[in-house]
């Protein structure tokens, strides 16, 4: 039996099957005079089953072996001597020393083996989530310098793309406090959107990778106990560091409004 985590529901491999039961199956054999690893079928008889008693939501079909057997039986069957991995489960009177030994024993006439603890793969793992860390961290500092190149260079742009119009409105009698109230306006109001639109984007994306860590782990038998929080912190430090750069802007605008040069700019020179 298995659960599958896709399908919701709790499947049987061989229903109906009983001891001494003959299945027939297909399996790898290698054939060493071809060198050519061919399918092969071969009767074999069943002397036992797994216990029913599997956790639903830990154990799945990846975690469910679908006949076991030993391994002389197996390497008569098939021909290969290989074997691409072991898993020991510890009782709590067995040492990891022991274990360490016995497998060494085992195949210490082989090339190469490695052998791997609960420490080991945490250690790995570890390593691997640094290095995520330090590529999200510089993808993040990427992004949020482009922001503030955008944010910055948007507003100063715009404003010397349309220091003529600026000139003709000032001229006409528009003073210069209602015109740094106009641009600070127009500045915040073309800003905020891309600002939210960032913020949305970047909430689904790590909605997406929740869920989809949390299907995976649940399709490899891994319990998750996670919650999806707020990143809070990084959001609000972003609204900041847009609203600084959104004063800084403005602050040159603001210099340059004053600088203006009614006759000058109205004449076409500047």
């Amino acid at each position: 039996k298995f659960y599958s985590k896709i399908k919701r529901g709790i499947f049987k491999l061989l229903p109906n099957q009983k001891l001494n039961d003959e299945l027939t199956i297909s399996y790898q054999y290698y054939d060493k005079d071809s060198g050519i690893v061919k399918f092969k079928k071969s009767k074999v008889r069943v002397v036992g089953f797994i216990s029913d008693n599997w956790d639903p939501i830990t154990h799945t079909e990846h975690f469910v072996p679908d006949i076991i057997t030993y391994d002389s039986i197996y390497r008569n069957l098939t021909n290969i001597s290989n074997i691409n991995e072991i898993k020991v489960e510890l009782n709590d009177k067995d040492s990891l020393e022991n274990i360490y030994n016995k497998i060494e024993s085992r195949f210490s006439s082989k090339n190469f083996y490695e052998c791997d603890t609960e420490k080991t793969i945490l250690e790995r793992l570890n390593r691997y989530e640094k290095k995520n860390k330090i590529k999200r961290e510089v993808s993040s500092a990427v992004l949020l310098s482009m922001s503030i190149v955008n944010i910055i260079a948007g507003i100063i742009l715009t404003f010397n793309l349309n220091k003529r119009g600026y000139a003709t409105m000032l001229s006409l009698g528009m003073s210069r406090r209602n015109l740094k109230r106009m641009l600070r306006k127009n500045g915040i109001l073309s800003i905020i959107p891309g600002i939210v639109l960032a913020i949305i984007v970047s909430l689904i994306y790590n909605i997406k990778w929740f869920n989809q860590v949390k299907l995976i782990a649940g399709i490899q038998g891994i319990e998750f106990k996670e919650n999806f929080s707020l990143p809070y912190m990084q959001i609000v430090i972003f609204i900041l560091i847009c609203t600084i750069s959104i004063l800084l802007a403005l602050s040159v605008v603001y210099k340059n409004v004053d600088d203006i040069d009614i006759i000058e700019c109205l004449n076409n020179k500047v």
